[in-house]
């Protein structure tokens, strides 16, 4: 089941474990002793998210059996950039599916494997009566807006979410949250915080309200929790897959002043993390500015849909798309697509492109903008594909 709306209104080794950062840039003993010889550790900016310098497993270009560390200048080091298509320290190469309908510079993971069914045990599939509704975005695309029950009431009235229980960001480990899609095995580690820590908060939510229907706006989802969430609610899921203008999300995002492998944003996935599916090449990614790092970021979720509904074509789900204003007529069919009933039609007012804007946002520069755009599609190498409104990614092979 699939509903489309699109209303326009113009107007590594990744090693969590490690020890922590000495201060002077170098990993502890602990971080150290998992790096091959003649490498040393180094965090990534995400804290505990380590990865080995010099050969790792994406910072290996140019690198065979270990680094040269007098050599000069730089002869031989991988100091700069990952590589996600190195399989381990070694940077012994795995399989790449470059696509002409990706670009040139981006890896083609969307029809690998995405935990295959995530679910292994009959036992852990949801067995409940209770409907959950997730909403699948970068985030800064209108999500702190629908998460806010005052919005659902100012456009429907009370009686609308007499069963549904509205939530934004509302999980109660978001530092184990946020490591998940560090690791390989993500898979196991999304399933388990789903079954442990997500299920349980959420019903016990519901009960506690007496509410029938958990609708989640947050992003934090695409942190590899995508396919264990598929796999455990089944059809007791619905998906609502929210796109904003990819400019406007990327510049909202850059505003954090910096790029998604920072601490800077707590909920994005980072070339470096197994869980993307369309990481970005080492040398294409040195070459980006934040703000189009985030315009990967953009595309990087899109490839995270793609994955998802591609390997689970079952899934109950919705497209929304908005460019200037996220307005009543799209809540209106989300309404619809989620079961909410007894709406009661107010007189509320749009929100305009300026929704989630970080509160310290620069000036903006439209034409500046565009040329940053230009260059990505250029490094991307989206020249012969082009970009949509809102992604850069086209379909598979």
């Amino acid at each position: 089941m699939k509903l489309l709306l699109s209303v326009v209104v113009f107007g590594t080794l990744v090693v969590p474990s490690c020890g922590g950062d000495d201060g002077g840039g170098r990993m502890g003993i602990e971080g150290s002793a998992l790096c091959p010889p003649n490498t040393h550790a180094r965090s990534n900016g995400k804290g505990r998210h380590v990865h080995c310098i010099c050969p790792d497993h994406f910072v290996c270009e140019g690198c065979e059996e270990g680094c040269k560390i007098d050599a000069s200048p730089y002869k031989d080091r991988c100091i700069r950039g990952f590589r996600p298509d190195c399989q381990d320290c070694r940077c012994e190469l795995g399989p790449t599916h470059s696509s002409s309908l990706l670009g040139t510079q981006l890896l083609d993971r969307r029809s690998d494997d995405f935990c295959g069914s995530a679910v292994t045990d009959s036992s852990q599939r949801y067995q409940g009566n209770h409907t959950f509704v997730f909403v699948v975005s970068n985030g800064h695309t209108g999500t702190t807006y629908l998460g806010q029950a005052s919005k659902w009431r100012e456009n429907f009235g009370d009686r609308a979410l007499h069963d549904f229980h509205i939530a934004h960001e509302q999980d109660g480990d978001k530092g184990l949250l946020k490591s998940v899609p560090w690791d390989a095995d993500f898979c196991s580690k999304g399933l388990a915080y789903v079954l442990e820590r997500k299920l349980p908060q959420m019903e016990r939510i519901l009960n506690h309200l007496d509410k029938r229907v958990w609708f989640g706006s947050g992003h934090q989802i695409i942190l590899g929790l995508l396919p264990a969430l598929a796999d455990v609610f089944g059809d007791r899921a619905r998906f609502i897959r929210l796109r904003r203008n990819r400019l406007d999300t990327a510049w909202s995002f850059a505003q954090k002043r910096g790029g998604p492998c920072t601490h800077r944003c707590v909920y994005c996935l980072c070339p470096l993390d197994p869980a993307t599916r369309c990481p970005v090449r080492g040398e294409a990614w040195n070459s980006l500015s934040v703000y189009q790092k985030y315009l990967w970021f953009v595309d990087e979720v899109e490839c995270q849909w793609q994955a998802l509904v591609g390997s689970r074509p079952h899934l109950k789900t919705l497209e929304v798309e908005w460019d200037k204003k996220l307005t009543p007529a799209h809540m209106h069919t989300i309404a619809e697509f989620v079961g909410m009933t007894d709406i009661q039609h107010q007189d509320a007012a749009a929100i305009d492109n300026k929704a989630n804007t970080h509160p310290k946002a620069t000036s903006r520069n439209d034409t500046a903008l565009a040329e940053e755009d230009k260059a990505y599609r250029k490094a991307m190498g989206f020249d012969r594909t082009g970009c949509s409104t809102y992604h850069c990614v086209g379909g598979k092979k």
